[in-house]
């Protein structure tokens, strides 16, 4: 059930330094990404640019959940991509892994258990960050091969789990740890959601996707035979470790499927806005069609509510 993990990874990720260098804000389309469709405004409307959510500090307890991440995360997750994030004498390149990543090979729920009181009974045990939301992470969906995200949890990460991006955790501005280390893992997400929102629609190829593996497809498979080489991600082999254009849309389809979409997009803009925001306004301009539905769908916490009020 690391499909969640996204969402907690929303607010996961903002993490730690700031400052010196900016990660490129550029979008790679790809040779094959389809040709960005033209907006489409009447003359008076003003343009839907995001905006991010106003920043208010962490509580102290979610500082403590961000550094406990970086105590020991899985070192095969990363590799050299520019200057390293240097954490109290530990070194960390690009997180080049995805949900399973976050949530696990970081011992996330390791790291709420400490805040909780309740270790987890397990590797994937996620009772610990539940607890700590004060809602459940997933809901059973009896017609679903998979556990289904909870919106509310979803929530209240969006709400609880976004550092102001010149906070500082660990002596580290959120801003330098998004850039250095967990800035690809947000652009993959973005770049596949827009791609297959307007390459192909994201509600029928979840059917389509949802039919082949309750056929017995293999997931994985599956999405890398149906997008390996068009999604313009292409960064990183399917190695098992490493997430691809692929991995990542078949989060969005299992979102469609299990009607948590929405909120994770509008959390995963949030984040986007909050520390990429000149990224974003390019994702927005050459996937133009593909964000335009996307930010159709209704937002559960409108903007001035997404961020903790002052």
């Amino acid at each position: 059930m690391p499909r969640f993990a996204l969402c907690l990874g929303l607010g996961l990720l903002g993490l730690i330094p700031a400052g010196c260098r900016t990660v490129p804000a550029t979008v790679d389309t790809g040779d094959d990404a389809p040709s960005p469709a033209p907006k489409v405004f009447v003359e008076d409307q003003a343009r839907p640019t995001p905006v991010a959510p106003e920043q208010t500090p962490l509580a102290g307890e979610y500082v403590e959940l961000y550094a406990c991440w970086f105590e020991r995360p899985y070192s095969y997750m990363f590799e050299d991509r520019g200057p390293p994030l240097e954490v109290d004498g530990r070194s960390y390149g690009m997180l080049m892994a995805g949900i399973h990543g976050i949530l696990y090979y970081g011992h996330l729920n390791d790291c709420a258990g400490r805040l909780t009181g309740t270790a987890p009974r397990s590797y994937s045990d996620l009772s610990p960050l539940a607890e700590l939301a004060g809602v459940p992470a997933t809901i059973d969906d009896a017609s679903l091969p998979f556990a289904a995200v909870n919106p509310a949890f979803v929530a209240w990460a969006r709400s609880e789990l976004l550092p102001p991006s010149d906070q500082l955790i660990v002596g580290i501005p959120a801003r330098m740890a998004y850039e250095r280390v967990f800035s690809r893992f947000f652009r993959t997400m973005a770049t596949s959601a827009v791609w297959l929102a307007q390459a192909h629609g994201i509600d029928g190829e979840a059917q389509t996707y949802l039919r082949d593996v309750e056929a017995g497809a293999h997931g994985i498979d599956w999405l890398e035979q149906r997008y390996g080489g068009s999604i313009p991600i292409q960064d990183a082999s399917a190695d098992g470790t490493s997430m691809t254009g692929s991995m990542a849309a078949g989060f969005w389809l299992r979102r469609e499927l299990d009607g948590s979409l929405s909120i994770c997009w509008h959390t995963l803009v949030d984040v986007l806005a909050r520390y990429d925001e000149a990224w974003l306004h390019e994702l927005e301009t050459a996937y133009a069609a593909g964000f335009q539905a996307l930010s159709a769908q209704p937002d559960v916490l409108a903007p001035a509510e997404s961020a903790k009020a002052p």
